[in-house]
């Protein structure tokens, strides 16, 4: 390995006993040790730059070695303890000296291996500790934040070491800068409060949410990561979890409670304009708290996923609230006794809906993209007046089938939606529902495909033509354009 001379350029200004950096903090008195070099293919013993930068960080801390603790008023008041003595202090500034060159050695030599993040941590973490501790309010424990600033320094001036190394070394480092956290919110609580924050802001006012509510409001996350051996300081250590760790966490608990929750059983509720409002409140009372500048970017990204997953149940609502309100149209009970015909009726029914009744403005908003999933749960809601069974997204072996309309064993309508922008249109068309007619031991199917545009309309008749499919009257085809001309201007 291949390293160049560094010198120490620059003697940083530490404030001496000040809280810039954030450790230290105890309610005792530890005294400083001695650290281990550990060895490798940089050996500092016979590297000149490390000796010469070794040598200036001696003489940089002389002159406050010195004065110790009478550097500064925080380290002054040492002298009050009955368990400090200055004699176990001899010497630091040598002592911080080789923990530093010590430090960036181990940096160099570890920086290859797979583990190298873990490698250094804990060395970085058995030095640190080495520096003892004082009471709050004593000051910083002697020379560790200068042990900071020169292993900083002297990893800047080294291009021979890895970007991914500078950068979490860098970070490790800033950590340690940051603001000594006030004793009135520990970590701990800040995490519930967190925790809390989720409980509020999750929309546990659903009926279908709350035996979730009183389960979530009962627990708490685990708060702390698995517990490790580290080699040098031959300790066992555990970390409170990080807030992003929080954050994927309460993201995981929301997915799970979610997926739980079908807001299409709202299909047949009488008060379904109440559950309308009542999410509408719930994105409103959101979006109002994304305002406070007291949220993180971790915080943020939890919100986010509360929002869309509203947005998507508002949207729902509207969908089904308009097919609710067209249903009143529809005769009561079934017009077939039969499930193919019966099919056949509902779908033109939809059809209807969708070309003549402005239905198309469900699955075309502001030019997002249609979703065939958007298509399939409004078209339920046309079932919402039969004794056929209804089922959907049916796995019969081959895949999965949209619907499958029944009644009894012997009587079965398969119902494939498809858009006709799907690439593979034309083979699905011919293959698909064969073969699901085969698994679902049935000769009775439909296609249903919807077009949005002109070019997809065109695109649509071409592949008709070309499988044979054009006039088929199991194949039906609906117009989502949206820009229907109003009846006053057909001529």
């Amino acid at each position: 390995m291949s390293i160049k001379a560094l010198y120490v350029k620059k003697v940083f200004d530490t404030e001496c006993g000040s809280r810039r950096y954030n450790y230290g903090v105890a309610t005792f008195l530890a005294k400083p040790e001695s650290t281990i070099p550990t060895t490798g293919e940089h050996d500092y013993t016979k590297c000149g730059g490390c000796q010469k930068n070794r040598q200036q960080i001696i003489e940089s801390l002389k002159e406050r070695m010195t004065k110790f603790p009478f550097c500064c008023e925080n380290h002054k008041k040492l002298l009050a303890l009955k368990e400090f003595n200055r004699n176990d202090y001899f010497n630091a500034n040598v002592m911080c000296a080789d923990k530093t060159i010590f430090c960036y050695q181990h940096i160099l030599n570890n920086q290859d291996r797979t583990d190298w993040k873990n490698e250094i941590e804990n060395y970085l973490e058995y030095t640190i500790n080495s520096f003892g501790s004082f009471p709050e309010g004593y000051g910083v424990p002697l020379f560790a934040g200068d042990f900071l600033d020169y292993l900083s320094q002297l990893m800047k001036d080294n291009s021979g070491i890895k970007p991914e190394i500078h950068s979490f070394v860098d970070s490790y480092i800033a950590d340690m800068k940051k603001p000594a956290k006030s004793s009135v919110k520990d970590p701990i609580n800040l995490l519930l409060s967190k925790y809390n924050s989720w409980l509020k802001s999750f929309p546990f006012d659903f009926p279908e949410f709350q035996e979730a509510k009183q389960y979530f409001e009962q627990c708490s996350p685990i708060m702390y990561t698995k517990s490790s051996y580290n080699p040098y300081s031959k300790l066992m250590k555990a970390h409170l979890i990080t807030e992003k760790d929080l954050v994927d966490y309460l993201l995981d608990c929301t997915k799970t409670l979610i997926k739980k929750i079908d807001l299409r059983s709202l299909e047949q509720n009488p008060i379904l304009l109440q559950y309308q409002k009542l999410i509408v409140d719930k994105a409103y009372q959101i979006e109002n708290e994304e305002l406070f500048e007291s949220y993180s970017s971790e915080e943020l990204r939890y919100i986010n996923l509360i929002k869309k997953w509203l947005k998507i149940q508002q949207n729902y609502i509207e969908q089904t609230k308009s097919v609710l309100d067209f249903n009143k149209n529809i005769s009561r009970g079934d017009t077939y006794d039969v499930s193919y015909p019966e099919s056949l009726h509902r779908i033109k029914f939809f059809k209807n809906f969708i070309e003549d009744r402005d239905g198309y403005k469900l699955f075309n908003r502001n030019g997002s993209k249609c979703k065939e999933a958007d298509v399939q749960l409004s078209f339920k809601l046309v079932w919402c007046q039969t004794e056929f069974a209804v089922d959907s997204e049916v796995g019969n072996g081959r895949g999965f089938v949209d619907f499958i309309i029944s009644k009894g064993a012997n009587d079965k309508t398969l119902i494939e939606f498809k858009l006709a922008s799907n690439s593979k249109l034309e083979a699905n068309l011919v293959n698909q529902l064969p073969i699901y007619e085969k698994a679902s031991n049935t000769n009775k199917s439909i296609e249903v495909i919807l077009y949005f545009s002109d070019k997809e309309k065109r695109k649509l008749n071409r592949v008709l033509k070309k499988t044979g499919l054009f006039n088929d009257e199991n194949v039906i085809t609906i117009n989502c354009i949206n820009c229907k001309l109003s009846a006053s201007k057909i001529k």
